[in-house]
C-alpha cells in the first residue's frame, strides 16, 4: 500500500494570478454626463431644462403682431443609487499571499460598482418612446446575417423621424454579434478608426457604432438591445474623497477598505433611442 508522507510535499503559493473574464461594462461612456459637475453627494439633484417650441405664424404688414410666450420644460436627476464595498485584509493573509491584496481586491470592488452601473443604464430600454419600439414582448424579433442590416436601418429611419443627430450607437448582445459578424453588410472596425478605443467595441452597420455586451439580460425570452445617441440617457457619478477609506482594523493586525459609489441616471430624451426586442 502507498506510503501516507503527503505532509511532506511541501504547498507553493503562486504570485501569478488567473485571470478574471469579467463583462466589459461599456454603457458609462456612451450617454450624456454633462450635468455630473453639479452633483456631489447623496440625495443632490440638478434641474435640466430644456427649450419649447416658438411659435411661427403668418406675417401682414402694418397690422398688429402679438408676442407668444415661451417656456422652458424642466426635469431633475437625483444622486439616489447607492453602491458600497468594505472588506478587510489580515496581516498574515496579505504577507503569505505574495499579492497586492487591498490593491487587487479594491480593484475587483471598483468592476463591480461599474456592473452595477451599466446594468441600471441598460435598463433604460423601457423608458424608451412607445414609438420607437421594433417588435414586441409576445413576438420578439428573429435575426438572421441576412435581415439584420434592415432592422438596422429601421431603427436609423425611427431617429432621423425624430430629428436624431448622428453619433449614433447600437449596444448588443454577443449572439446577435454572431449574427452581424455573418452578414455581408457589417463593416469591420479598422486598427486605425475611432470606434476601437471603447471598450467592446466591434464596428459600424448601417450608421451605427456597434457596442457589444454580455450584460444584457433576458427578460422572459427577450433581449432587449438599444439604439441611441448620447442624449438619450444622462448619468452622474460620484465617489466623494471622504467616502473611500483604507484604515487599520480596530480589532486585529490588518487592514480594511470600504468605498461608496453615488450615482443617478434618467432618461430626458425619450425619442433619442430606439429598443429592438430580439427573441432570445
Amino acid at each position: 500500500m502507498p506510503n501516507t508522507v503527503s505532509g511532506s510535499f511541501p504547498e507553493v503559493w503562486s504570485k501569478y494570478m488567473a485571470r478574471n473574464f469579467d463583462a466589459e461594462a461599456v454603457m458609462a461612456p456612451l450617454v450624456d454626463r454633462s450635468v455630473e459637475a453639479d452633483l456631489a453627494t447623496e440625495g443632490d439633484t440638478v434641474h435640466v431644462q430644456k427649450f419649447g417650441d416658438v411659435t411661427v405664424s403668418d406675417y401682414t404688414v402694418g397690422t398688429d403682431f402679438a408676442a407668444t410666450a415661451v417656456t422652458l420644460t424642466d426635469d431633475t436627476l437625483v444622486l439616489d443609487q447607492q453602491k458600497a464595498f468594505h472588506f478587510t485584509i489580515d496581516d498574515i493573509e496579505d504577507a503569505e499571499s505574495h499579492l497586492n491584496l487591498l490593491k487587487g481586491f479594491t480593484e475587483r470592488a471598483m468592476i463591480s460598482m461599474a456592473h452595477a452601473i451599466d446594468d441600471r443604464l441598460l435598463g433604460h430600454y423601457a423608458d424608451v418612446d412607445a414609438g420607437n419600439i421594433i417588435g414586441s414582448d409576445l413576438l420578439p424579433e428573429t435575426l438572421t446575417p441576412n435581415n439584420i442590416y434592415d432592422y438596422f436601418v429601421d431603427a436609423g429611419k425611427l431617429l432621423d423621424d425624430d430629428n436624431i443627430p448622428d453619433n449614433r450607437f447600437a449596444v448588443i448582445d454577443t449572439a446577435t454579434k454572431a449574427v452581424i459578424l455573418k452578414s455581408p453588410d457589417f463593416i469591420k472596425a479598422t486598427a486605425t478608426g475611432d470606434a476601437v478605443v471603447r471598450n467592446g467595441i466591434l464596428g459600424e452597420l448601417a450608421g451605427f457604432n456597434v457596442v457589444v455586451s454580455n450584460r444584457i439580460a433576458t427578460v422572459s425570452g427577450v433581449n432587449n438591445l438599444m439604439f441611441f445617441h448620447p442624449e438619450l440617457i444622462s448619468l452622474a457619478v460620484r465617489i466623494p474623497p471622504n467616502r473611500f477609506k483604507e484604515y487599520d482594523v480596530e480589532k486585529q493586525f490588518g487592514r480594511g477598505v470600504k468605498g461608496l459609489s453615488l450615482y443617478g441616471s434618467k432618461v430626458f430624451n425619450p425619442t433619442a433611442g430606439v429598443v429592438l426586442k430580439k427573441a432570445a
